[in-house]
């Protein structure tokens, strides 16, 4: 939420506010003679000569482009919430590990956010019980005590979704709109931001902004991102696999991440996190 506070300040500065729209869903996007003509819900028009489209995951626009996807549902939940109290973790985080769960607290901006992965079919008690124990293991300031605040709490679906390409004649998918993958797994707002750079380095570089040119860019935009995500793609598919239900692995894998695999995680994502833009 702050930075998408910084990134609307930043926004209202440079563009007419009375050009910005917020809380509108678009329920058609056709192309007509190099136009984009957009209807919305209220069924108002609106004719742009290019449209970019950043959504989330379950975003509605990707579904009205003929573009080719590829949904793939995991066999997991994530559960994010925030969590009532003040915590002794400072700026540090915590990683928990049980049967079938994958627990996280993050470190804190106003307070700590809680969040886990957890099987499909697993009941409502484990969840809790998983969070009992969790918490139970973190220290609060001051006896405040560490509980879920469940009113905020969200539980996401996770699905892949992989797309043929990212533009279709004069629409342009970035953010999750293109790479369809819970925010909340990591790298959903940073690819978001390499997106739009990628996406403006392209236009910018033009030596002029003929049709040709423009198809050109944004095929090269979009074969660039494609390899680009599905790299981070394999990296979010290898935090899966610590999601384990054996009690062996269990151990091997806390003990593995205590003394030298969290710190190739370490790496593998500030590698993954430093990406640089050509």
């Amino acid at each position: 939420q702050h930075l998408m506070e910084i990134l609307e300040k930043i926004l209202f500065k440079t563009q007419n506010s009375s050009n910005i729209f917020f809380k509108k869903t678009i329920q058609e996007i056709r192309n007509i003679n190099d136009q984009v003509t957009v209807t919305f819900r209220d069924t108002t028009q609106k004719k742009y000569d290019f449209v970019i489209v950043s959504e989330g995951i379950s975003s509605t626009t990707r579904k009205l482009l003929p573009i080719k996807q590829k949904v793939i549902t995991m066999p997991f939940y994530l559960m994010y919430a925030w969590i009532k109290g003040r915590s002794n973790l400072t700026k540090k985080g915590a990683l928990f590990f049980a049967e079938g769960h994958l627990g996280v607290i993050h470190p804190p901006n106003f307070k700590n956010l809680f969040g886990f992965y957890f099987k499909k079919g697993m009941s409502l008690d484990q969840q809790k019980k998983f969070m009992f124990k969790a918490l139970n293991k973190i220290d609060s300031v001051n006896n405040e005590g560490i509980k879920i605040n469940f009113e905020t709490s969200k539980v996401f679906n996770l699905d892949e979704v992989y797309l043929e390409t990212y533009f279709f004649n004069h629409v342009v998918l970035l953010g999750d709109a293109a790479h369809g993958r819970s925010p909340t797994l990591g790298f959903g707002t940073s690819l978001a931001v390499e997106d739009a750079l990628m996406l403006c380095n392209k236009i910018n570089s033009l030596q002029n902004y003929s049709e040709h040119e423009i198809d050109k860019a944004l095929n090269d935009f979009s074969t660039a991102r494609i390899e680009r995500v599905k790299q981070v793609y394999k990296f979010q598919s290898f935090i899966h696999r610590l999601i384990s239900e054996n009690p062996v692995k269990l151990k091997i894998l806390s003990f593995g991440l205590k003394f030298f695999l969290g710190k190739i995680i370490e790496k593998k994502i500030k590698k993954l996190a430093s990406y640089k833009i050509v």
